[in-house]
Protein backbone atom coordinates (compact mmCIF):
# COMPACT_ATOMS: atom_id res chain seq x y z
CA UNK A 1 0.00 0.00 0.00
CA UNK A 2 1.18 3.33 -1.07
CA UNK A 3 2.21 6.07 1.79
CA UNK A 4 0.07 8.03 2.98
CA UNK A 5 1.45 11.18 1.57
CA UNK A 6 1.21 9.74 -2.33
CA UNK A 7 -2.63 7.98 -0.67
CA UNK A 8 -3.66 12.06 -0.30
CA UNK A 9 -1.98 12.92 -3.50
CA UNK A 10 -3.85 10.76 -5.90
CA UNK A 11 -7.14 11.06 -3.30
CA UNK A 12 -6.41 14.93 -3.94
CA UNK A 13 -6.54 14.06 -7.92
CA UNK A 14 -9.46 12.62 -7.73
CA UNK A 15 -11.28 14.70 -5.85
CA UNK A 16 -10.59 18.01 -6.96
CA UNK A 17 -11.24 17.01 -10.89
CA UNK A 18 -14.20 15.62 -9.79
CA UNK A 19 -15.92 17.99 -7.82
CA UNK A 20 -13.48 20.96 -8.07
CA UNK A 21 -11.19 22.30 -5.19
CA UNK A 22 -13.45 24.58 -3.58
CA UNK A 23 -16.07 22.18 -2.79
CA UNK A 24 -13.67 19.52 -1.54
CA UNK A 25 -13.03 19.54 2.38
CA UNK A 26 -9.78 17.95 4.02
CA UNK A 27 -12.39 15.43 5.67
CA UNK A 28 -13.06 14.24 2.25
CA UNK A 29 -9.30 13.80 1.22
CA UNK A 30 -8.76 11.82 4.81
CA UNK A 31 -11.76 9.76 3.87
CA UNK A 32 -10.50 8.89 0.26
CA UNK A 33 -7.17 8.37 1.20
CA UNK A 34 -8.10 6.29 4.45
CA UNK A 35 -6.05 7.81 6.62
CA UNK A 36 -6.83 10.14 9.60
CA UNK A 37 -7.35 13.70 10.37
CA UNK A 38 -4.14 14.04 12.77
CA UNK A 39 -2.10 12.13 9.82
CA UNK A 40 -3.40 14.84 7.21
CA UNK A 41 -1.43 17.63 8.88
CA UNK A 42 2.14 15.55 9.67
CA UNK A 43 1.89 16.21 5.93
CA UNK A 44 0.59 19.27 4.56
CA UNK A 45 -0.65 22.29 6.38
CA UNK A 46 -3.62 22.95 4.32
CA UNK A 47 -5.87 21.99 1.45
CA UNK A 48 -4.06 24.26 -0.69
CA UNK A 49 -0.49 22.92 0.26
CA UNK A 50 -1.89 19.48 -0.95
CA UNK A 51 -2.58 21.28 -4.09
CA UNK A 52 0.25 22.78 -4.43
CA UNK A 53 2.19 19.53 -4.06
CA UNK A 54 0.16 17.33 -6.48
CA UNK A 55 1.12 20.23 -9.44
CA UNK A 56 4.80 19.93 -8.02
CA UNK A 57 4.85 16.34 -8.30
CA UNK A 58 3.02 16.17 -11.68
CA UNK A 59 6.19 18.42 -12.51
CA UNK A 60 8.43 15.99 -10.99
CA UNK A 61 6.95 13.07 -13.18
CA UNK A 62 7.14 14.77 -16.40
CA UNK A 63 11.05 15.78 -16.07
CA UNK A 64 11.74 12.06 -15.03
CA UNK A 65 10.01 10.95 -18.23
CA UNK A 66 11.64 13.23 -20.24
CA UNK A 67 15.37 12.29 -18.47
CA UNK A 68 14.48 8.74 -20.19
CA UNK A 69 13.15 10.56 -23.50
CA UNK A 70 17.27 11.91 -23.67
CA UNK A 71 18.76 8.10 -23.37
CA UNK A 72 16.76 6.29 -25.86
CA UNK A 73 18.89 4.80 -28.62
CA UNK A 74 15.89 4.36 -31.11
CA UNK A 75 15.61 8.63 -31.83
CA UNK A 76 18.27 10.85 -33.29
CA UNK A 77 18.94 13.83 -31.57
CA UNK A 78 16.92 16.38 -33.45
CA UNK A 79 13.88 13.78 -33.03
CA UNK A 80 15.02 13.22 -28.99
CA UNK A 81 14.93 17.24 -28.73
CA UNK A 82 11.18 16.79 -30.62
CA UNK A 83 10.30 14.30 -28.32
CA UNK A 84 10.56 16.25 -25.28
CA UNK A 85 8.84 19.44 -26.49
CA UNK A 86 5.69 17.38 -27.57
CA UNK A 87 5.81 14.76 -24.48
CA UNK A 88 5.58 18.38 -22.24
CA UNK A 89 2.87 19.66 -24.48
CA UNK A 90 1.13 15.95 -24.26
CA UNK A 91 1.23 16.39 -20.76
CA UNK A 92 -0.19 19.89 -20.34
CA UNK A 93 -3.40 19.37 -22.54
CA UNK A 94 -3.93 16.00 -20.40
CA UNK A 95 -3.90 17.80 -16.91
CA UNK A 96 -4.99 21.04 -18.15
CA UNK A 97 -8.11 20.51 -16.19
CA UNK A 98 -6.28 20.52 -12.91
CA UNK A 99 -3.81 23.18 -13.83
CA UNK A 100 -7.20 25.31 -14.63
CA UNK A 101 -8.49 24.63 -11.18
CA UNK A 102 -4.65 25.45 -9.51
CA UNK A 103 -4.76 28.99 -11.36
CA UNK A 104 -8.18 30.11 -11.04
CA UNK A 105 -9.47 28.45 -7.61
CA UNK A 106 -6.96 27.34 -5.35
CA UNK A 107 -6.10 30.12 -2.93
CA UNK A 108 -2.18 29.05 -2.51
CA UNK A 109 -0.18 31.12 -0.08
CA UNK A 110 2.88 32.46 -1.32
CA UNK A 111 5.71 31.61 1.08
CA UNK A 112 9.50 31.44 1.20
CA UNK A 113 9.71 27.45 0.72
CA UNK A 114 7.45 27.68 -2.25
CA UNK A 115 9.34 30.50 -4.17
CA UNK A 116 12.15 28.55 -2.93
CA UNK A 117 11.20 25.45 -4.89
CA UNK A 118 9.89 27.39 -7.50
CA UNK A 119 13.56 28.46 -8.04
CA UNK A 120 14.62 25.33 -7.81
CA UNK A 121 12.02 23.79 -10.78
CA UNK A 122 13.21 26.78 -12.49
CA UNK A 123 16.97 25.75 -12.30
CA UNK A 124 15.75 22.15 -13.26
CA UNK A 125 13.77 22.91 -15.99
CA UNK A 126 16.47 25.11 -18.11
CA UNK A 127 19.14 22.11 -17.38
CA UNK A 128 17.50 19.73 -18.33
CA UNK A 129 16.85 22.40 -22.07
CA UNK A 130 20.49 23.04 -22.01
CA UNK A 131 21.27 19.27 -21.81
CA UNK A 132 19.22 18.88 -25.02
CA UNK A 133 20.47 21.60 -26.64
CA UNK A 134 23.96 20.58 -26.15
CA UNK A 135 22.84 17.01 -27.39
CA UNK A 136 21.67 18.60 -30.25
CA UNK A 137 23.94 21.48 -31.23
CA UNK A 138 27.13 19.89 -30.36
CA UNK A 139 29.54 22.41 -31.78
CA UNK A 140 27.24 25.76 -30.38
CA UNK A 141 28.32 28.78 -28.49
CA UNK A 142 28.09 27.71 -25.68
CA UNK A 143 27.85 31.00 -24.25
CA UNK A 144 24.42 31.04 -25.34
CA UNK A 145 22.90 28.02 -24.04
CA UNK A 146 21.37 29.24 -21.12
CA UNK A 147 19.86 31.95 -23.82
CA UNK A 148 18.49 29.71 -25.99
CA UNK A 149 16.84 27.06 -22.77
CA UNK A 150 14.73 30.27 -21.44
CA UNK A 151 13.73 31.24 -25.50
CA UNK A 152 12.65 27.67 -25.48
CA UNK A 153 11.40 26.85 -22.07
CA UNK A 154 9.78 30.27 -22.49
CA UNK A 155 7.72 29.59 -26.08
CA UNK A 156 6.79 26.47 -24.42
CA UNK A 157 5.03 28.11 -21.73
CA UNK A 158 3.70 30.78 -23.72
CA UNK A 159 1.74 28.27 -25.70
CA UNK A 160 0.49 26.74 -22.58
CA UNK A 161 -1.16 30.17 -22.08
CA UNK A 162 -3.14 29.93 -24.78
CA UNK A 163 -4.18 26.36 -23.67
CA UNK A 164 -4.85 27.44 -20.11
CA UNK A 165 -6.09 30.71 -20.22
CA UNK A 166 -7.66 31.10 -23.41
CA UNK A 167 -8.64 27.23 -24.29
CA UNK A 168 -7.35 27.70 -27.52
CA UNK A 169 -6.78 24.12 -28.72
CA UNK A 170 -3.27 23.39 -29.84
CA UNK A 171 -1.51 20.16 -31.71
CA UNK A 172 1.06 19.07 -29.19
CA UNK A 173 2.83 17.95 -32.87
CA UNK A 174 2.92 20.71 -34.83
CA UNK A 175 3.95 22.97 -31.73
CA UNK A 176 7.04 20.32 -31.70
CA UNK A 177 7.67 20.72 -35.20
CA UNK A 178 7.89 24.58 -34.83
CA UNK A 179 9.88 24.85 -31.95
CA UNK A 180 12.52 22.57 -33.72
CA UNK A 181 12.88 24.75 -36.58
CA UNK A 182 12.74 28.10 -34.70
CA UNK A 183 15.29 26.43 -32.32
CA UNK A 184 17.59 25.71 -35.09
CA UNK A 185 17.04 29.14 -36.54
CA UNK A 186 17.84 31.16 -33.75
CA UNK A 187 21.47 28.64 -33.22
CA UNK A 188 22.82 29.43 -36.66
CA UNK A 189 21.46 33.14 -36.54
CA UNK A 190 23.54 33.51 -33.19
CA UNK A 191 26.49 31.94 -35.34
CA UNK A 192 27.66 35.15 -36.83
CA UNK A 193 25.62 37.91 -34.25
CA UNK A 194 27.65 40.36 -32.31
CA UNK A 195 24.84 40.29 -29.80
CA UNK A 196 26.42 39.64 -26.11
CA UNK A 197 24.45 36.65 -24.29
CA UNK A 198 22.11 37.98 -21.60
CA UNK A 199 22.27 35.33 -18.94
CA UNK A 200 25.16 34.45 -17.46
CA UNK A 201 26.57 31.95 -14.89
CA UNK A 202 26.36 35.09 -11.94
CA UNK A 203 22.79 35.20 -12.97
CA UNK A 204 21.77 32.15 -12.13
CA UNK A 205 20.23 31.46 -9.06
CA UNK A 206 23.08 29.69 -6.52
CA UNK A 207 21.59 26.02 -5.84
CA UNK A 208 23.02 25.22 -3.38
CA UNK A 209 22.16 28.14 -1.18
CA UNK A 210 18.98 26.79 -2.23
CA UNK A 211 18.95 23.15 -1.22
CA UNK A 212 20.55 24.62 2.09
CA UNK A 213 17.29 26.60 2.49
CA UNK A 214 14.99 23.87 1.75
CA UNK A 215 16.83 21.22 3.54
CA UNK A 216 16.80 23.47 6.76
CA UNK A 217 13.28 23.81 6.37
CA UNK A 218 13.16 20.27 6.00
CA UNK A 219 15.03 19.79 9.00
CA UNK A 220 12.41 22.03 11.02
CA UNK A 221 9.65 19.73 9.70
CA UNK A 222 11.38 16.90 11.18
CA UNK A 223 12.38 18.26 14.17
CA UNK A 224 8.63 18.91 14.48
CA UNK A 225 7.98 15.70 13.93
CA UNK A 226 10.44 14.56 16.74
CA UNK A 227 9.23 16.84 19.63
CA UNK A 228 5.64 15.15 18.83
CA UNK A 229 7.08 11.96 19.14
CA UNK A 230 8.35 12.76 22.56
CA UNK A 231 5.11 14.30 23.75
CA UNK A 232 3.08 11.00 22.97
CA UNK A 233 6.16 9.13 24.32
CA UNK A 234 5.33 11.22 28.12
CA UNK A 235 1.82 9.75 27.33
CA UNK A 236 3.11 6.03 27.90
CA UNK A 237 4.94 4.00 30.42
CA UNK A 238 8.19 5.31 32.11
CA UNK A 239 10.00 2.53 29.97
CA UNK A 240 8.48 3.64 26.59
CA UNK A 241 9.42 7.19 27.56
CA UNK A 242 12.91 6.13 27.72
CA UNK A 243 13.33 4.50 24.96
CA UNK A 244 11.86 7.31 22.42
CA UNK A 245 13.71 9.62 24.19
CA UNK A 246 17.16 7.72 23.60
CA UNK A 247 16.54 6.62 19.80
CA UNK A 248 15.60 10.46 19.49
CA UNK A 249 18.80 11.75 20.95
CA UNK A 250 20.67 9.47 18.63
CA UNK A 251 18.62 10.36 15.35
CA UNK A 252 18.90 14.17 16.21
CA UNK A 253 23.08 13.10 16.44
CA UNK A 254 22.99 10.77 12.82
CA UNK A 255 21.27 13.64 11.42
CA UNK A 256 23.86 16.40 12.27
CA UNK A 257 26.60 14.74 10.78
CA UNK A 258 27.60 15.57 7.23
CA UNK A 259 26.43 12.70 5.68
CA UNK A 260 23.98 10.74 7.40
CA UNK A 261 23.50 7.25 7.00
CA UNK A 262 20.30 6.14 6.01
CA UNK A 263 20.55 2.92 7.15
CA UNK A 264 21.11 4.07 10.67
CA UNK A 265 18.22 6.16 10.33
CA UNK A 266 16.18 3.25 9.06
CA UNK A 267 17.20 1.13 12.05
CA UNK A 268 16.03 3.79 14.43
CA UNK A 269 12.61 4.44 13.62
CA UNK A 270 12.35 0.44 12.93
CA UNK A 271 13.50 0.38 16.72
CA UNK A 272 10.14 2.34 17.55
CA UNK A 273 7.90 0.62 15.04
CA UNK A 274 6.44 -1.70 18.46
CA UNK A 275 4.98 1.65 19.70
CA UNK A 276 2.11 2.25 17.67
CA UNK A 277 1.01 5.30 18.96
CA UNK A 278 3.88 7.01 17.06
CA UNK A 279 3.13 5.55 13.48
CA UNK A 280 2.04 8.63 12.31
CA UNK A 281 5.09 10.52 13.50
CA UNK A 282 7.60 7.38 11.67
CA UNK A 283 5.58 7.72 8.59
CA UNK A 284 6.36 11.85 8.61
CA UNK A 285 9.82 11.05 9.39
CA UNK A 286 10.57 8.43 6.41
CA UNK A 287 8.93 11.00 3.67
CA UNK A 288 11.29 13.69 4.88
CA UNK A 289 14.25 11.49 5.25
CA UNK A 290 13.26 9.52 2.29
CA UNK A 291 13.44 5.69 3.73
CA UNK A 292 11.23 2.82 3.65
CA UNK A 293 9.76 1.85 7.06
CA UNK A 294 10.78 -1.62 8.08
Amino acid sequence: MADPRTRLLQAAHELFLSQGFTKTTIQQLVDHAGISKGAFYLHFRSKSEVMSALVAHQGDQVLDAIAELKEREDLSAIDKLRAQIRYQCTDLLEHRVLLEIFIKEADVAIDEEMVLRAQRARFDWLQMQKDFLRLVFPEHDERYTSDLAVLLEGAIHEFASYVLLEGVELDPDRIADFLVVATQGAVAGLEDASVEPVISGSALPDLQEIDARLEASARGRIDTALEQMLEEAGKLGADEEREVAETIDVLRATLDQSEPSRVILQGLLANLREIKELLPQRRALAHELRIKLI
